[in-house]
């Protein structure tokens, strides 16, 4: 697929274009033209200019919205854009989005391989989401953790005699005194802003997962989340947060102190039945930092379905990505992706 950039393209975006295909990068500071450019279109949540805004808040990264359209189909993505020694490659932000796509995409690799050329990217790594179609071949992705997805199209007794016996003793067990747990979004911006530095730093969440207090703020005032907190003797000890778009659903984060990491369970069942009243005929928990970890036995005992994770890492340009990794000095075997990204000794 031969494409042309299109020098007259507008400030906010750049436009792409062949005889068939128009694609353009909208700016978060249009997001008037970023809602717009993903209505219609299967998404999740972070896809969002809520969640892309709240990323950029906390990193200063450029946040855009690729977005690709023709006759038979139109296709949606945001992308981080990141510099290295003059280069530019991509991203998705942390969490699932991927490619939110309306109709049928004929030559996909072909496609993605011209958007990327004709950008000047030089690669890029975009998680898939488990929960939504897209258009990329299987053969094309492979990691070795899976993502818990709850059926949410099922009443709560069913979701209930699916978990593990462990978990429905944990939602039964009566709460102590002076302790409740609720939909509430008051009093959470200034409890996860509070709070996420250390926890986010106690369990070496990496730096991108850090969040402002203004992309807190951001995320909170969305109508597209919803929090969930536990309080003890009126304070909040922990609260957990959900996005929720086009019926699926996204366990975005969970933070607490020492005395409220007890009822980080209890803070998505509490969620279920609001996000079912939302319209979520599904919840993706998402996977483990690594396959069949703590984390993952964790959400593993809700009795999901498990469902394969998907990041599709792709090289636009082989000889500039091997000069990088060279200029590096990383492991060229390295599993990271790109390589030259990752992290060194001194």
């Amino acid at each position: 697929m031969r494409l042309a950039v299109d020098r007259a393209a507008s400030p906010q975006t750049v436009t792409l274009a062949s005889s068939d295909v128009a694609a353009r990068l909208v700016r978060l500071d249009a997001d008037g033209e970023w809602t717009a450019a993903l209505a219609g279109l299967r998404q999740a949540f972070n896809h969002s200019h809520a969640a892309n805004r709240a990323f950029a808040l906390s990193t200063g990264i450029d946040v855009r919205l690729l977005v690709c359209e023709s006759a038979r189909f139109r296709l949606a993505c945001p992308l981080a854009m990141r510099a290295y020694a003059g280069e530019t490659d991509v991203f998705t932000p942390p969490g699932f989005s991927g490619f939110a796509v309306s109709g049928e995409v004929d030559g996909f690799d072909q496609l993605w391989q011209g958007v990327g050329r004709n950008f000047g990217w030089v690669c890029a790594y975009v998680q898939l989401h488990p929960a939504l179609p897209d258009p990329c071949p299987p053969a094309k992705v492979a990691d070795a953790r899976v993502a818990y997805v709850l059926d949410l199209s099922q009443p709560p007794s069913e979701l209930l005699a699916r978990m593990s016996q462990s978990r429905r003793r944990q939602l039964r067990r009566p709460s102590p005194p002076l302790s409740d747990i609720r939909i509430a979004k008051e009093g959470a911006a200034a409890f996860l802003t509070r709070e996420s530095p250390a926890f986010f730093s106690a369990r070496n969440a990496a730096k991108l997962m850090h969040l402002s207090p203004e992309a807190w703020d951001t995320l909170l005032a969305s109508p597209q989340t919803v929090a969930v907190a536990a309080r003890i003797d009126g304070e909040i000890q922990a609260v957990s947060l959900f996005g929720l778009a086009d019926g699926v659903a996204d366990y975005l984060y969970n933070v607490s102190t020492s005395q409220g990491q007890v009822w980080s369970a209890n803070l998505i069942w509490e969620a279920i039945p609001a996000l079912q009243a939302a319209g979520a005929r599904s919840l993706n928990l998402g996977g483990g930092i690594r396959a069949d970890d703590a984390i993952a036995e964790f959400k593993r005992r809700f009795g999901p379905a498990q469902l394969p994770i998907r990041p599709l890492r792709t090289i636009f340009d082989p000889q500039r990505y091997w000069q990088l990794v060279s200029a590096s000095r990383v492991p060229t075997d390295t599993a990271f992706f790109p390589a030259y990204h990752l992290p060194t000794q001194d």
